[in-house]
């Protein structure tokens, strides 16, 4: 499955940013586009990363139990 394979690189220590800032992930993009937050830890960013493992665990919870 593709996203978990996304989500195991953001896992990664290329990613998680540890001890070094207050935020899981150490490179994130908000507006691309316009040049905005580009590779900085963001927020909101740590909210999808986050929901996204929970949704992960979800489902690969519900394929063991099948």
């Amino acid at each position: 499955m593709e996203a978990e394979k996304m989500l195991c690189s953001l896992s990664s220590s290329n990613y998680l940013s540890g001890a070094e800032n207050d935020a899981f992930l150490l490179h994130s993009t908000g507006n691309k586009p316009k040049n905005g937050e580009v590779d900085i830890p963001i927020i909101y960013a740590d909210y999808y990363y986050i929901e996204a493992l929970i949704r992960l665990k979800k489902i690969l919870k519900s394929e063991i139990s099948n």
